[in-house]
């Protein structure tokens, strides 16, 4: 399930093995129309964390419905119902209990442990096993007084085929993770996890709460890869940013400071020549080469006197620049690289899609 997020770019063999190892139909399913082989392979890791990130809510989904089931069949044919079920099974049903039973029954063989007993069987049954419960073939074993023993939630009006369709959809989803299948481009990701959500409901509205606070299925779901990004996180598109503002190397501090502590952060730039890619200068690195000055000068420092220019002389910062269609993730691989010996920049520029200066953001002091 794509543990490992720290993105490295692979080697073209790299690519060609997996592209092989997952078999071209497959690997066409990420691929999609752009031929982007790299963002295939990015697509497929965000495949792998969504669907981890599903694991959660479906497993106490699945676990609580069957036991609701059970608790409420339990109420009408008995504590053992499960291990020769008293109503007629479909032939699907049948294959289903035979299998898992059988399944049970050569473990305990094969271990000598006694008999499975009907938890054993609950347990081992499918969700496949319980969401056909639902079905049309099992109207006669959900008159109301045992649905609502099941699902005490029910909305007036809910009936048992209100409750297949949420375990259909359910089930659905389930198995095409348990099947490795996509997941990313198929589904309203928020609507997914909402199905789940319901049919916990139905059952529990504290277990329902629980399930939606701990879930991390919409974190992953917000921060999908994009052919201009590399690692995962928030798009940097979506950041409330600022274009900084541009002064002059002659400008003085005390025009340029005000500009500073009014942007957001507190830089401002100076226009390369020509083509040259622009300098930074940090109302901090302002304040270090005033300070610097004072105590050659053994005095009192006039801010007019010292120019942006001699800031960015006196104090260069290490600039790099990022497309805004990069993530959050992108920027953290810049400020914080693998690589120990890697530049790290001071300031990362925010282009935008026309090749403006969109925004800035400084190094943080620490890796979150």
């Amino acid at each position: 399930m794509a543990e490992s997020q720290e993105f490295a770019a692979p080697t073209p063999q790299t690519v060609d093995a997996l592209e092989q190892a997952l078999s071209g139909p497959r690997f066409a399913a990420y691929l999609g129309t752009h031929g982007d082989r790299g963002h295939a392979i990015r697509l497929y890791l965000w495949n792998g964390r969504l669907s981890q990130a599903f694991l959660f809510p479906l497993g106490i989904c699945e676990i609580a419905t069957r036991n609701a089931i059970n608790h409420a069949l339990s109420a009408v044919y008995g504590r053992d119902w499960v291990l020769a079920p008293p109503f007629g099974l479909n032939t699907f049903s049948q294959q289903s209990h035979a299998r898992a039973l059988d399944r049970l029954v050569r473990a305990a063989i094969a271990r000598g442990l006694p008999e499975p007993t009907a938890d054993d069987l609950v347990a081992a049954l499918t969700f496949d096993f319980w969401s056909n419960l639902f079905r049309d073939d099992y109207d006669h074993v959900w008159p109301d007084h045992v649905l609502i023993a099941a699902f005490p939630n029910l909305v007036a009006g809910m009936r048992r085929r209100d409750v297949q369709r949420r375990a259909a959809e359910v089930n659905d989803l389930r198995n095409r993770i348990a099947h490795h299948e996509p997941i990313h481009d198929r589904q309203d990701h928020g609507a997914k996890l909402n199905a789940i959500l319901d049919l916990i409901g139905l059952h529990s509205l504290a277990v329902r709460d629980f399930t939606r606070r701990h879930s991390t299925v919409m974190a992953v779901a917000r921060v999908p890869p994009t052919r201009f990004s590399h690692f995962p996180g928030r798009p940097i598109a979506q950041m409330n940013l600022r274009p900084p503002p541009f002064v002059t190397a002659d400008d003085p501090l005390d025009v340029v400071l005000p500009l500073m502590r009014a942007g957001r952060p507190e830089l401002a730039l100076i226009a390369g020549d020509g083509d040259g890619p622009p300098s930074a200068l940090t109302t901090a690195s302002a304040m270090t080469a005033t300070a610097d000055r004072a105590a050659l000068l053994g005095g009192m420092v006039d801010l007019s006197e010292v120019t942006a220019g001699e800031v960015v002389d006196l104090h260069p910062l290490t600039l790099m620049e990022i497309d805004v269609r990069a993530s959050s993730g992108d920027l953290q691989a810049l400020f914080f690289p693998s690589d120990a010996t890697a530049t790290r920049p001071a300031v990362v520029l925010v282009r935008s899609v026309g090749g403006l200066v969109a925004g800035a953001i400084l190094r943080p002091d620490v890796r979150l």
